[in-house]
């Protein structure tokens, strides 16, 4: 596999060899046996995201690209409260609110002197121009819908009746890897990493969550065993093979994987065949060439004896 063009967000390579890409808009499940190797993946990935990026490298991720990763023996910090842990997985989008609010109260103040003073009008379109790169960053993240969001992801997680000041040591433990969940969705990442996310969801926060990563225009990688959940959220699979563990990738969901491991069998078998059956056709010309060279060799020559 060669890279694509433009250069992917994330790709992972063995010498010369790219086992796998990940672009923009992606969703894509990663399969393989327990002890393959997908939880490792996951992690490798997560920290590559927070090193220098190196495109020489065998694991890469692009410098500007957001990563969030819920690992499947997700611990919360027990001493934050819920509503501290929600405000740190937002806090980029809340320093930027910070920042909008004290650049506009910066206009206001010299956007008054302006007309009077060339370094007040200079400082008001500095000013103005920050804010409405701010603005336009905070759009982007989808900064305006905020609260309307982080309502609707603790309603469809089934969280929204818990005290917001509640700390985080007193949930239970399924309540504790929702929250988890609801973190990282919250910080509306561009690359989503979800190790087994379906652990402790009943079936209403299930179809919720199917329903909201199948609408999602980010890029997914989410390891799962749940072949109904892989069907309902995305368009490609990883495979970790057991053996080799190398990496091959499979076009649709997890239905079409199957489908097309079952044609690769098949195809396999044939060629099996076919090549068994070459062997056994050219044991057998060998056997008759040497046949055909025994009756034409006078008796005796090939003991190193002559007739008399």
């Amino acid at each position: 596999m060669s890279l694509p063009s433009p250069p992917p967000w994330v790709y992972l390579r063995h010498s010369k060899t790219v086992h796998f890409v990940l672009v923009e808009t992606n969703r894509v499940g990663l399969v393989g046996a327990n002890g393959s190797g997908k939880s490792a993946l996951m992690k490798m990935l997560a920290n590559a995201a927070l090193s220098p990026a190196d495109p020489n490298g065998a694991l890469y991720v692009t410098p500007h690209v957001r990563v969030a990763y819920l690992p499947q023996d997700f611990q919360p910090v027990e001493m934050q409260t819920v509503d501290g842990w929600l405000a740190s997985a937002q806090r980029e989008l809340l320093e930027m609110e910070r920042q909008m609010g004290d650049l506009a109260a910066t206009m206001a103040k010299w956007s008054s002197t302006s007309r009077n003073s060339p370094d007040a009008a200079q400082q008001l379109e500095q000013a103005m121009v920050r804010y409405g790169e701010l603005a336009t960053r905070f759009e982007q993240r989808g900064g305006y819908e905020r609260t309307a969001r982080t309502e609707a992801v603790l309603q469809g997680l089934g969280l929204s009746d818990i005290p917001q000041d509640r700390p985080m040591a007193t949930l239970s433990g399924g309540e504790q890897v929702r929250l988890g969940l609801a973190a990282v969705l919250l910080q509306s990442p561009d690359l989503l990493l979800l190790d087994e996310p379906t652990n402790h969801l009943d079936l209403a926060v299930l179809e919720w969550l199917e329903h909201y990563l199948a609408a999602t225009p980010k890029t997914i990688l989410v390891a799962s065993h749940d072949r109904l959940f892989l069907n309902r959220t995305v368009t490609r699979i990883l495979e970790i093979d057991e053996s080799d563990h190398h990496i091959r990738s499979f076009l649709g969901n997890y239905d079409a994987y199957l489908e097309e491991k079952r044609l690769r069998r098949r195809s396999w078998g044939k060629k099996f065949e076919e090549q068994q059956e070459q062997i056994h056709l050219l044991r057998q010309r060998v056997a008759e060439a040497n046949r055909q060279v025994g009756l034409q060799t006078p008796w005796g020559e090939s003991r190193g004896y002559h007739r008399p």
